[in-house]
């Protein structure tokens, strides 16, 4: 296996990660169901004039559906608060302005930096991310992390996926903190339709040990293959099935062998502590042997 085309989505054992991986299918999500609300860090800079962009966004808040889905994501969502407004009181009346100006066909109240949130907003609603960790991700103490704070404390799944020899890589995101962008009229029409990616791969330096990559699409359920993805299986640690009969376990594999002409790897991963990594076994001849999971990842086909 290519160990570049392999990547890794870590999530929680539940009704909808069994449906995915019965279904083969992948979920794009908006930033508003990211787990962290304020993950995204590019901001659109106030712009003096740009006609063309206000002409499109009078178009998209035509649509009375729409329109009222943007107010109520501003009105409840803190990923609108500006940077320059640090007070609470302050945030929500920024809120109510913007949403009481939208409902105004005349657009008299509206300001530069209101279009300015209303682009971040409508992007956010428009575009579905799907977030994977690479391969890579094995490669030291990351896993866990990634393990404890998206797969329930150790308890849920790593799913292992490959990405076909002629599908397109997916976007790396940068580490590089929070940035404020002018975009420039084209640049701003495509967040309105959801297209500009650049645009949401920043994040805080904080979360580099993700090693993350991003596919963008519409949000929603997609069949995997669609953009590329198989599954080719899952890792599981001590924590996810202690039970004696390991109904979970049993689970995983009956899925395997129903749903999936080539079964799916189930493999437990077992923490290291002479390094900081996991590893797991295979058995040959009835002899355990140890793999580094990478290097097992690498020999499969």
């Amino acid at each position: 296996m290519d160990i570049n085309r392999c990547f890794v989505k870590f999530v929680q054992f539940n009704d909808r990660t069994i449906q995915s991986i019965i279904n083969k299918t992948v979920k794009f999500s908006t930033v508003y169901e990211f787990n962290d609300l304020n993950e995204q860090n590019v901001m659109v800079s106030p712009q003096h004039e740009y006609p063309t962009v206000i002409a499109k966004l009078k178009e998209y808040l035509s649509d009375d559906n729409k329109r009222e889905n943007v107010i109520s994501k501003i009105k409840g969502n803190v990923l609108c608060d500006d940077e320059n407004d640090h007070k609470l009181n302050q945030i929500s009346q920024y809120r109510q302005t913007i949403a009481s100006a939208l409902r105004n066909p005349t657009w008299d109240d509206f300001e530069d930096i209101y279009w300015a949130t209303v682009i971040e907003h409508i992007s956010y609603i428009e575009t579905g991310i799907l977030c994977l960790s690479g391969a890579e991700i094995f490669k030291d103490d990351a896993a866990q992390l990634m393990f404890a704070h998206y797969a329930e404390n150790l308890q849920g799944l790593a799913l292992v996926y490959i990405l076909d020899a002629n599908a397109t890589l997916p976007e790396e995101v940068a580490y590089d903190g929070r940035l404020s962008v002018g975009l420039l009229d084209d640049e701003c029409i495509k967040l309105i339709k959801g297209e500009f990616v650049d645009f949401f791969c920043s994040k805080s330096k904080n979360w580099k040990y993700e090693n993350e990559y991003r596919f963008f699409s519409t949000p929603g359920l997609q069949t995997a293959s669609n953009i590329g993805l198989t599954l080719k299986g899952v890792f599981y640690t001590d924590r996810f099935d202690s039970e004696v009969e390991m109904p979970k376990l049993k689970l995983l594999r009956s899925i395997s062998e129903k749903y999936y002409k080539n079964s799916l790897f189930v493999k437990r991963l077992i923490r290291s502590y002479q390094e900081e990594k996991f590893i797991t076994y295979r058995q040959e001849g009835g002899e355990p042997k140890k793999y580094e999971v990478l290097e097992y990842l690498e020999q499969l086909s």
